[in-house]
């Protein structure tokens, strides 16, 4: 991304236990907040920031790309910024859609996964879902997922997709067949050059 003429941050989170559910997110819009205030510096347009994530990046940049500060503040003193577009890949964006039993996941990973990772109550499952804040003018989404995903069904992908038509949210729906989750860690693979290219479209669009 930064040898095709982008300014790049590598944005660096807490993990979600034995933090807040809200701590996450918040720290992406802190350092949202951040690359405003240093958009001189490092040659940034505050009017064309990009929030891209994979798998729990991905939800994050959702979540705190479709939230206002008052659903969702950030953790650190900074103005409140409504970036551009987002790109997610291979993320929830239903957090209380429930991970599926599948042949090539261990009860016990698809357990830690649905129940342990996030210490939320029943009340927050909702909050916790980019699905919950879709409405008529958020930002420009672009979302990249397998076909053959074993931890973020293709379904529920196509399902959020569906609901962001709905609302009349600009946004596209990439799916790589037969794709698995984290299949860019194949960076040279078919899949990651579909995901490139489609991200560089989709940047250009913008």
């Amino acid at each position: 991304m930064a040898g095709t003429g982008h300014v790049v941050f590598d944005v660096d989170y807490r993990f979600f236990r034995p933090y807040d559910w809200k701590s996450s997110p918040g720290d992406v819009k802190c350092a949202l907040g951040w690359v405003v205030r240093n958009a001189d510096r490092y040659g940034v347009d505050p009017a064309r920031i990009t929030l891209m994530g994979q798998s729990a990046g991905g939800y994050l940049s959702l979540l705190a790309a479709f939230t206002t500060a008052d659903e969702l503040p950030p953790s650190c003193d900074v103005p409140e910024v409504t970036p551009a577009a987002v790109i997610s890949w291979y993320a929830p964006g239903d957090a209380t859609a429930e991970i599926p039993p599948a042949f090539r996941l261990s009860e016990t990973v698809r357990r830690l996964l649905a129940e342990e990772t996030w210490p939320l109550a029943d009340e927050d499952w909702e909050r916790a879902s980019p699905s919950t804040y879709i409405r008529p003018g958020l930002p420009r989404t672009l979302l990249i997922q397998g076909g053959r995903d074993i931890l973020q069904p293709a379904a529920h992908t196509r399902a959020f997709a569906d609901r962001l038509a709905a609302a009349g949210v600009p946004h596209e729906l990439v799916e790589i067949p037969y794709a698995d989750h984290q299949f860019d860690l194949s960076w040279g693979g078919f899949g990651s050059q579909i995901a490139r290219h489609v991200i560089q479209e989709f940047l250009r669009g913008g």
